[in-house]
């Protein structure tokens, strides 16, 4: 496996789903631009660029994460992809300051996130463990690291002040406003979830009746500008363990967790339609990474890696 076969395979995926949802020219210019650059250094292999799919009330979203693992000018790309969806220039800065205000180093991820054909996308920036478990920050201490961010949203005091952050998110969106997202990580929908409230609870124990494959787990809070914060449940299947899709049987486990989840959320129809799209490509092994469920259960999320099915 190469990063930049795993590139090539990430580019079709990509222009699959384009197509699938709508064609939006500004997603075209991203994805043309993501092609244009393909892996710049020889780091050992890992995952560094994800899809999603998100099947709601409101209808079909999409959208895509690229890894900083394997680009030696990652400052490049998310100046580039700012100036291409339309949003402000001194993002990398302010990304910057709070990635060094954090108690540990952290992997960047560039998220992009189209919500709707012919509107401005939603830009993300992942602050997060290289390692399941091991954090970024207290959450005591990333209150006032994300106000000096412009985000004054507070935390909701059932996250204990020790607790670590194994992610956090900050996104740009059409209004101009920033909100932030923070992933509390825990080997069980359980332990990702404690001390949460009522509807997050619920969210976690759908995840575990429905989804019994191994994975690891974070429940993500939601920091809106004056609304209440906004809980769900994801869940991360070990890519490594399916071997990148080459495990057939690991990876085909993981694809009926993601089905179920589908299912029972009501969703299946939108997940079938990818999953027939992926039949056109068969040199193309997409391979579920995440799912995820909010909105209480109404609100489901499927992500997949893309490979080559010869390396």
């Amino acid at each position: 496996m190469t990063p930049r076969g795993h590139h090539a395979a990430s580019i079709q995926l990509l222009r699959l789903l384009h197509s699938m949802t709508g064609a939006d020219p500004v997603a075209k210019s991203l994805i043309d631009r993501c092609e244009a650059t393909p892996p710049s250094n020889d780091a050992p292999f890992a995952m560094a660029y994800d899809t999603y799919l998100t099947s709601a009330p409101g209808g079909l979203r999409w959208g895509f994460t690229i890894n900083d693992r394997f680009d030696d000018d990652f400052d490049t790309l998310l100046r580039e992809f700012a100036a291409i969806s339309g949003h402000r220039p001194n993002l990398v800065d302010r990304v910057a300051a709070v990635r060094g205000a954090l108690d540990r180093d952290c992997r960047l991820t560039l998220g992009v996130g189209f919500d709707a054909p012919q509107t401005q996308p939603r830009l993300k920036l992942y602050l997060q463990e290289d390692t399941w478990g091991e954090g970024v920050s207290p959450v005591g201490a990333l209150a006032p690291i994300l106000l000096a961010a412009g985000i004054s949203t507070p935390i909701p005091a059932w996250i204990s002040p020790d607790r670590r952050v194994g992610v956090v998110t900050l996104e740009l969106a059409d209004a101009g406003w920033d909100r932030a997202k923070i992933y509390l990580g825990g080997q069980t929908p359980q332990h990702a979830t404690e001390g949460g409230p009522p509807e997050l609870q619920h969210l976690a124990r759908r995840m575990a009746k429905t989804c019994p494959h191994p994975g690891f787990y974070y429940a993500t809070v939601r920091l809106y500008p004056g609304r209440a914060p906004a809980t769900a449940i994801n869940k991360i299947y070990a890519l490594a363990a399916m071997d990148y899709g080459r495990n057939e049987l690991h990876s085909l486990q993981a694809l009926r967790d993601v089905a179920a989840l589908f299912k029972a959320a009501g969703r299946l129809p939108a997940l079938k339609r990818l999953l027939n799209q992926l039949r056109s490509l068969p040199e193309l092994r997409a391979v579920p990474t995440a799912t995820a469920l909010e909105d209480q259960g109404r609100s489901v999320d499927c992500y997949f890696a893309a490979f080559p099915t010869v390396h």
